[in-house]
C-alpha cells in the first residue's frame, strides 16, 4: 500500500466518527510527505478522489449543520476543489476550508 492509499484509509477511519475537512487532508500530506504548492494540491486531490470512491461526499459545514454539495461526479468535485483552491490563493486551512467530507445519511424507512 502506498502512502496516498494509507492517508485515504486513515481519513476513512476518521469519517467513522467525525467530518473530514479538506484542510485535514492538506495538513497530513504537507506534514507526512513534505509537499508544497502544485505537488501538495495534486496529491491532496488524489486523496480526495480516493475518499469519493470509497463513499464520502463533499459539503459545507455550516452553523445549521452539514449541507452536501449538489450531486456531482467525481471529476466535477475535483475540478471545483481545484478551482476554488487556486482562487483562494493559499492552501486550505480551518478558516478557509473549501469543503468537508461525510457519509450520506442512510434513508430511513
Amino acid at each position: 500500500m502506498n502512502r496516498i492509499d494509507e492517508i485515504v484509509k486513515d481519513c476513512m477511519e476518521i469519517a467513522e466518527s467525525d467530518y473530514v475537512g479538506l484542510w485535514d487532508v492538506v495538513s497530513i500530506i504537507r506534514d507526512d510527505l513534505g509537499l508544497h504548492d502544485n505537488e501538495l494540491r495534486e496529491k491532496s486531490l488524489e486523496v480526495v478522489r480516493g475518499l469519493l470512491e470509497r463513499g464520502l461526499y463533499p459539503g459545507d459545514y455550516l452553523k445549521t449543520g452539514f449541507r452536501f454539495w449538489e450531486d456531482m461526479s467525481i471529476g466535477r468535485v475535483l475540478a471545483r476543489i481545484d478551482r476554488e483552491w487556486k482562487a483562494l490563493g493559499q492552501d486550505p486551512d480551518l478558516a478557509h476550508t473549501i469543503c468537508w467530507f461525510d457519509r450520506r445519511p442512510s434513508p430511513r424507512g
